[in-house]
């Protein structure tokens, strides 16, 4: 069964709620108030270096605790882009839904045209589930870019994941892997044509060259 956004943030403050400790700000992104969450507890973000026995064991416990807390952020995350715009990539209410999240002034009632101006915009999700407005980009590469200056990433491998999710997910290690998609497409192709026509017309004004000369 699908469910609306009405519920925005919901599943991810219960996620937060679980640490009494932290008073969570709906009003950041997501990412952020999850290293703000970290800090707080004294959670260790990387290994460390040389430690007393002592220093070890509280690392190590502190280091079990990121984990834990990283997987159940990872599993709200999903649930919480789920929970604003459904699971099903044929359902047009959850297009629509991401349509007036980028902005679109005007947007469409088939799912065919939200589909292509959702698909044809690079985003980083976890705008998508922030409030305020999501910033778009003119290639996966820029996108990219973004969210590793941002830390804005979203799990891409999560149990939870329903196949509209699935359907957005962007390859932001390795953009070219997603060169296909949305404006990037138009541009390389163009190039691509460019680059063919410039040598057919260097091969042609050359075969013209030499018969004239012959």
């Amino acid at each position: 069964m699908e469910t609306s956004g009405k519920d925005n943030l919901t599943i991810l403050a219960k996620f937060f709620a679980n640490y009494p400790e932290f008073t969570y700000d709906p009003s950041q992104p997501a990412t952020s108030e999850f290293q703000r969450l970290c800090q707080c507890y004294d959670w260790p973000a990387k290994s460390p270096g040389k430690l007393s026995e002592l220093d070890k064991d509280d690392q190590s416990e502190g280091k079990i605790e990121r984990k834990k807390a990283e997987k159940g952020f990872k599993r709200a995350l999903t649930r919480q882009f789920n929970s604003m715009y459904g699971t099903d990539e044929d359902r047009l209410e959850g297009w629509k839904d991401l349509c007036h999240k980028l902005g679109v002034k005007e947007v469409p009632d088939t799912l065919s045209e939200c589909r292509k101006i959702v698909t044809g915009t690079h985003v980083n999700l976890i705008d998508l589930i922030d409030n305020g407005e999501a910033s778009t980009f003119s290639t996966v590469a820029a996108l990219s870019k973004y969210t590793k200056r941002t830390k804005k990433y979203f799990p891409r491998n999560n149990a939870n994941a329903g196949n509209l999710l699935k359907y957005l997910l962007r390859h932001i290690a390795n953009p070219s892997l997603d060169s296909c998609r949305g404006g990037t497409t138009n541009v390389a192709s163009s190039q691509f044509k460019s680059r063919k026509e410039g040598r057919r017309s260097r091969v042609a004004r050359s075969a013209k060259n030499i018969l004239l000369d012959f």
